[in-house]
């Protein structure tokens, strides 16, 4: 009780009815292979120090961890939202998934394979993936070229572009969907709920940064697109970086979609800043522009 009036004593002084807080990021730093399925791969030592470097709160009462089914995605979500749990001593230790449950609580870690990057059985799409990973031009070739490709071979289950896009787009508009419950909840008990939800989405490089290029695609058109691509040295995100969408309902009951991902400049590398509000039409629009292309190859 005491930790829930200090977090609504916080939350007072912003102006704000609830918000939801999506956090997406790639996973962090993973151990070799060393025998296993690509599924088992878990973070090292040093992912695990990272990603746990990221965690802001305490509390996790109202908050949970997405991964893909791959293990190193749910570790390093865990830790972005849990990671004060674990002294320096316990994150030098490789856990299993289980034991991270285990000590993080039940319900508490999750899968959404819309999180996964999946290449499908297409040679060809493979070949140009496994190219362009090598040559370092890995998001710049999905993002520029994918959906081409996508089509010529009539293949609508690759991850291309507008594919990967709207898998997350989705993710966001479930979210946009329960905005208004969460906004009656909070309402209803605000004796057991605090004002805000949080939501931490371990990723693959370029699964969510396909998302974030449309979204800066259309606000601000192809140019500002091939720039972030280029901020992101054409391949994606780093380990454990990423962005933050914010979905905050005002005290008129008025919901605003926030995005927000900086990539700081520096003396090699122009930086790259999107942080503004977002129709949530774009959103829809996403999640159509692959539909569209699925049903008009």
């Amino acid at each position: 009780m005491e930790r829930l009036k200090q977090e609504k004593e916080i939350e007072n002084k912003e102006n704000f009815s609830t918000k939801i807080e999506l956090h997406f990021f790639r996973h962090d730093d993973k151990k070799s292979p060393e025998g296993k399925a690509d599924q088992e791969i878990q973070i090292s030592e040093e992912g695990r120090k990272h990603a746990a470097s990221f965690t802001e709160d305490d509390s996790i009462k109202q908050s949970v961890a997405f991964g893909s089914p791959r293990v190193r995605t749910k570790e390093t979500a865990a830790l972005h939202m849990a990671g004060r749990r674990f002294t320096e001593e316990e994150l030098e230790k490789s856990y299993t998934l289980d034991k991270l449950i285990e000590k993080i609580g039940p319900n508490k870690i999750a899968t959404d394979e819309r999180l996964d990057f999946i290449l499908g059985i297409n040679e060809k799409f493979t070949e140009e993936v496994q190219k362009s990973f090598d040559q370092g031009t890995f998001l710049k070739f999905l993002v520029e070229e994918s959906d081409d490709l996508a089509k010529e071979i009539k293949d609508e289950n690759v991850s291309s572009y507008s594919r990967v896009a709207a898998r997350i787009a989705e993710i966001v508009n479930k979210y946009l969907i329960i905005a208004s419950r969460f906004e009656e909840l909070v309402k209803e008990h605000a004796d057991k709920y605090s004002r805000i939800m949080k939501r931490f989405m371990g990723t693959h490089q370029t699964t969510s940064e396909c998302f974030l290029a449309k979204v800066i695609e259309k606000t601000d058109g192809i140019e500002a697109r091939n720039n972030f691509v280029k901020a992101l040295n054409n391949q994606g995100f780093n380990s454990s970086e990423g962005f933050e969408c914010d979905i905050v309902t005002d005290k008129e009951g008025k919901t605003t979609l926030h995005i927000k991902f900086e990539k700081p400049k520096t003396e090699e590398k122009e930086g790259f800043v999107f942080n503004r509000d977002i129709n949530p039409a774009v959103i829809d629009e996403i999640v159509n522009d692959f539909k569209n292309k699925k049903h008009n190859p």
